[in-house]
């Protein structure tokens, strides 16, 4: 039943990406998207911290692309914005830290949203519809989601995708 599932994920996903690249080129679109790290840092993370006075600081890693396809940058940029929006509503946090890696070898990539608030009380009894967008998301990129609490307090939410989502 699981292999199943995953063939069709598979295919679901081959299906999407052909219908959005055909979007794309229909409307005259960017099929490779800038500067991701930056346009989020100026946009989405700049008006977080201006609205809600949670401080956020990207870091990028040397080897991130500095240009992404337009559908990884779609989901990404929608992973971060549903992650700040959880931050905000649910864990108290002073301080964000969203980190864009690729991981030794260049066989996967991260983002990884870390805070200094309260954590994630219900970790074990399911999670709320931000977490579930943001899984949803991945199972589009064919990533993995990861949410812990830290010892010291606060939670981190790791994706972690095959470093070929990054490549044109």
């Amino acid at each position: 039943m699981l292999v199943e599932i995953a063939q069709l994920q598979d295919q679901v996903r081959f299906v999407l990406s052909n219908v959005r690249r055909l979007l794309y080129d229909q409307r005259g679109l960017p099929g490779l998207i800038p500067d991701f790290a930056g346009s989020l840092t100026r946009g989405y993370m700049r008006r977080f911290t201006e609205r809600t006075g949670i401080h956020v600081h990207l870091s990028v890693g040397r080897t991130w692309p500095n240009l992404l396809p337009a559908e990884t940058a779609l989901h990404l940029r929608w992973i971060v914005q549903e992650a700040l929006n959880n931050v905000d509503r649910h864990s108290g946090a002073k301080a964000v830290l969203v980190r864009l890696e690729v991981a030794p070898g260049g066989a996967s990539a991260s983002v990884i949203i870390t805070d200094d608030g309260r954590g994630h009380a219900d970790l074990m009894e399911g999670a709320g519809f931000g977490l579930i967008g943001i899984r949803e998301r991945a199972v589009l990129l064919d990533a993995n989601v990861t949410v812990r609490n830290r010892r010291r307090g606060g939670s981190v939410l790791a994706v972690t995708l095959p470093a070929r989502s990054l490549r044109p």
